[in-house]
């Protein structure tokens, strides 16, 4: 609860911001990033309800740097998240919403953090998301590869010691 606060609050600045400079790659990001995080602890029906919204923002972010790493790490969790939806909940995003949006397959999640890595080649949580969206796929070689790649690198923050945690536990699950 406390933290779904936090994401809120981020919510609204970020709206602020893109408001004050629509051409703020960085603004767009971290709505993004914001409506991701809500959805994190979210229904279903609030997870279609954001899901166009946030490729949106997410394509606005590139739009405007094609070097934000984030933005296309958000966009790789975007594609999984879509392709990973249930036919029930497609239909509802089909029926209700107006259709998903082109994209939304297990290889353009792929493609996207492979730029995100690219980028930003240490950072493990791209490496580790790369290595969930290929067991996701039912490639547990290549997952236990990019899994074992991201474990190569240093932890610099608290997002690659959770991914650190994240590899580890996908390794396990992987024997």
């Amino acid at each position: 609860t406390e933290k779904i606060k936090y994401y809120q609050a981020a919510e609204k600045l970020a709206k602020k911001a893109i408001k004050i400079n629509d051409n703020s790659a960085d603004a767009h990001y971290l709505y993004a990033m914001a409506l991701g995080r809500i959805n994190e602890n979210a229904s279903s029906k609030q997870k279609i309800a954001n899901a166009k919204l946030i490729k949106s923002q997410v394509d606005k972010a590139i739009a405007v740097n094609s070097k934000l790493a984030g933005a296309y790490h958000i966009l790789g969790r975007w594609h999984r998240t879509i392709a990973n939806f249930s036919s029930i909940e497609k239909a509802m995003i089909n029926s209700f919403y107006g259709g998903v949006p082109a994209g939304g397959t297990h290889a353009d999640a792929v493609k996207s953090f492979m730029t995100a890595i690219a980028i930003e080649p240490k950072f493990m949580m791209h490496q580790f998301e790369l290595a969930q969206t290929y067991y996701d796929m039912g490639k547990k070689v290549e997952a236990k590869l990019w899994a074992e790649k991201a474990l190569q690198n240093t932890p610099f923050c608290e997002d690659d010691f959770k991914a650190k945690k994240d590899c580890e536990e996908l390794l396990k699950d992987l024997k």
